[in-house]
């Protein structure tokens, strides 16, 4: 009961309602409350982080600082609301159980001085620990096969960043919208918005290389 004490002392209370809040959200989805299917998509389908708070992953992942960040988060490839849920109870677990151990005289000081240091050395872990779940989604994929099938098509980019190592793109089908990840290794900038032509499938890195459409090169 000490340590359920500790997570409800107010220098804990934001981390700890956060994580609540985290946990209502994924109760809520479980009862159908949001009306998606959760778990019904891959890495690659998942690659435009559908951020529920109306905020543009996509352009965030064009800022140097931020997109770095995102992408050592592996919010490219697992659901944002994952990363956050991982993220927020480590950094709930790690603070707490610090408070716990080390300031048995609940002092302000002393949690403020380690607020930034335990974020940074939550971070590290919650990497590690996303891992099973980075491998999930990358498994969880559409078929290589009829990904291949789309080699000399068009798609639309979704990103504000397409490099070697960054991008993703949405392939009009007759059924649903496919997206997938894209690599631009041509000196053409392309923009969110713009259309593109798949060029060649990697197999090893499961993405497209893409190419400008020939009236969009001057």
């Amino acid at each position: 009961m000490d340590f359920v004490s500790e997570c409800f002392q107010p220098y804990n209370g934001l981390f700890t309602v956060l994580v609540l809040t985290c946990g209502c959200y994924w109760i809520l989805v479980v009862a159908g409350f949001f009306g998606v299917e959760i778990l019904d998509f891959g890495a690659e389908a998942e690659a435009e982080l559908d951020l529920d708070a109306g905020v543009d992953a996509a352009d965030l992942g064009s800022v140097g600082l931020i997109g770095g960040f995102m992408r050592f988060m592996h919010f490219h490839e697992v659901p944002f609301m994952m990363v956050i849920t991982v993220a927020s109870t480590v950094l709930w677990l790690m603070f707490a159980l610090l408070n716990f151990h080390w300031n048995t005289q609940h002092t302000w000081a002393f949690a403020l001085t380690w607020v930034i240091p335990t974020m940074v050395s939550s971070f590290a872990v919650s990497k590690i620990v996303l891992q099973p779940l980075v491998y999930l989604f990358r498994q969880v994929d559409i078929p290589e096969k009829k990904l291949r099938d789309y080699v000399g098509g068009e798609c639309v980019v979704m990103t504000s960043l397409v490099d070697e190592k960054f991008g993703t793109a949405e392939i009009e089908t007759q059924e649903s919208p496919i997206v997938v990840q894209i690599r631009n290794r041509s000196s053409f900038k392309f923009s969110k918005g713009d259309r593109a032509v798949l060029e060649k499938y990697s197999s090893a890195g499961r993405y497209f290389e893409i190419g400008p459409q020939k009236n969009s090169i001057t």
